[in-house]
């Protein structure tokens, strides 16, 4: 027994006298929460910014997001490689994996590290004493009431989490799509300048030399857009394209070239276009 006091007593001394940058007061107890099955490292700093994007639509979708699982009573603990972990004081809630791509992941909970309550003292002494009580006894410190718990109960906690999210998450991914549009439809308005002003086709490598072939390389890439809403975008791109740039120039598209693509076509769309001059 007097050994037992003694490494006690020496744990405590060498664990009180060690440099503490930040300490953990008994509130922020529930906040240290660790688990073996996690890989992420670096921890969640409160004030930072959950994602670094230029885009404020992204930012007030993501931020909607956090808002929705705080109601919830999850907070933000770990960031690593575009992931951010969101926990919930009760520990056999499940964990909320929300990626800046947009993808929201739903897992059981595994260990929790809790820190036992010391009392009353000195909070230097006080975090030598939790250290030393975890070491000596580890089942006072970690719990996995997540693992116990029942595949059905666990499918019900991730149904309530989804319901309680769901549509913060769509406006969250409709944010992204729209950002990632306006990145494409950039590229493709250097690509059509490519086609029609130097001639040439930045996709194939072919060189078009002539207006004819510059045109009919336009059509061709109208025509080759998926048929849904974002090929719809990218088409009226292009239509506003050879509007402005194609139809006001000596060489404009003829009635011929644009019936013969609305004869062939593979979307919903028609070609229609001004007529030159």
């Amino acid at each position: 027994m007097s050994q037992v006091l003694t490494l006690f007593w020496t744990l405590s001394m060498a664990l009180a006298q060690s440099p503490v940058s930040e300490p953990v007061s008994p509130d922020s107890a529930t906040d240290e929460l660790a688990e073996d099955e996690d890989d992420y490292t670096d921890r969640y700093v409160p004030g930072e910014e959950v994602l670094i994007v230029g885009d404020s639509a992204v930012e007030r979708a993501r931020h909607e997001v956090t808002r929705s699982l705080a109601e919830q009573g999850y907070e933000p603990k770990r960031r690593k490689d575009g992931v951010t972990v969101y926990l919930h004081p009760v520990p056999y809630k499940p964990k909320v994996l929300v990626y800046d791509d947009g993808f929201v992941v739903i897992r059981r909970r595994g260990f929790a590290y809790t820190p036992p309550n010391v009392g009353d003292v000195p909070r230097g002494l006080e975090i030598a004493l939790r250290s030393t009580l975890c070491v000596l006894a580890p089942i006072y410190c970690f719990h996995a009431p997540g693992l116990v718990m029942s595949p059905a109960r666990l499918e019900q906690q991730k149904e309530r989490v989804v319901e309680g999210v769901e549509d913060e998450v769509r406006a969250y991914n409709d944010a992204l799509a729209s950002r990632a549009l306006g990145s494409r439809l950039q590229e493709i308005a250097d690509l059509l300048d490519a086609i029609w002003l130097l001639g040439q086709h930045t996709d194939t490598g072919e060189v078009l030399p002539t207006p004819e072939l510059r045109r009919a390389a336009l059509l061709a890439f109208w025509e080759s857009r998926a048929d849904n809403e974002y090929g719809d975008h990218v088409r009226r791109m292009v239509e506003d394209y050879m509007n402005f740039e194609v139809q006001s120039s000596p060489f404009p598209f003829t009635d011929q070239e644009v019936s013969e693509t609305n004869r062939t076509r593979h979307c919903q769309r028609e070609l229609a276009l001004v007529p030159p001059g």
